[in-house]
């Protein structure tokens, strides 16, 4: 599912008072800082792979563990 979709119904939950709208902020927030992190770090230049693939990594952890708090507020939502 693509970021914006998940955006769309985190935002729509938060409008009907199913979410926290500063939560739903801050989750939102955090994935796209972790896709912007990720696709920053794919441009770094080929000189110095060891610093790309650390900050990937990095990226990829960091959206892993938003997902989860995602995947928390999209359970509530459906349920609330």
């Amino acid at each position: 599912m693509e970021i914006s979709v998940i955006e769309l119904v985190l935002r729509s939950a938060a409008q009907r008072g199913v979410l926290d709208e500063a939560e739903v902020n801050a989750a939102v927030d955090r994935m796209w800082s972790a896709v912007a992190a990720f696709k920053e770090a794919q441009s770094i230049p080929r000189e110095t792979p060891q610093e790309r693939e650390r900050k990937m990594a990095a990226a990829m952890e960091e959206f892993c563990e938003v997902s989860t708090d995602v995947v928390g507020l999209l359970n509530r939502a459906a349920s609330g």
